[in-house]
């Protein structure tokens, strides 16, 4: 796993550095008021296998993730370490949707079969003039965090809306042996 390293597009780190931003002032708050320091959040690469994905789509080598060609939907993976998913929540308020150029459709929760919780975000952007749809989806723990962006051209949506339940349902939080 490789923490720390720079993997993610201008924009995906605009909204990361915003978020994290805000934990950190929270962080700054939690250590003044009980004089102990928290631990601060850490963005690293997430193991790919904490999710399964459709037929078709393969793993990226521009990116932490996946990309189906044929849609060019493309999924990036993030851990966040030392925060859980709820806190990462809090941060996606109207100012975060309009500072990334991101029209808010819509959210809502979600539990994994292998009894996950999540929550997503669903919006939308234009880029090169097509209309596209970002989905930010945030699961975890108590301590960590997985972040999937997942983007598509709006044109794909009746394709790949159906798909994205699975992709869901399928989010682990840690990567069991496989013997």
């Amino acid at each position: 796993m490789n923490c720390g390293k720079s993997f993610l597009s201008i924009p995906h780190l605009t909204g990361i550095c915003f978020l994290l931003l805000s934990l950190l002032t929270a962080n700054q708050a939690f250590t003044q008021a009980t004089g102990q320091a928290a631990l601060e959040p850490t963005q690293c690469e997430a193991p790919l296998k904490l999710i399964r994905v459709p037929e078709g789509f393969e793993e990226s080598q521009a990116f932490n993730g996946y990309i189906h060609l044929q849609t060019a939907t493309s999924i990036v993976m993030t851990e966040v370490k030392n925060v859980n998913y709820l806190r990462l929540c809090s941060g996606m308020t109207p100012e975060y949707f309009n500072s990334n150029g991101l029209s808010f459709v819509s959210e809502g929760e979600f539990v994994s079969q292998h009894k996950v919780s999540g929550k997503f975000y669903k919006s939308k952007f234009i880029l090169n003039e097509l209309p596209h749809i970002r989905y930010m989806v945030f699961s975890g723990d108590l301590n960590h965090t997985l972040w999937l962006n997942i983007t598509y051209p709006e044109m794909f949506e009746p394709v790949i809306e159906k798909e994205l339940q699975g992709i869901f349902q399928s989010i682990k939080t840690t990567v069991e042996d496989e013997k």
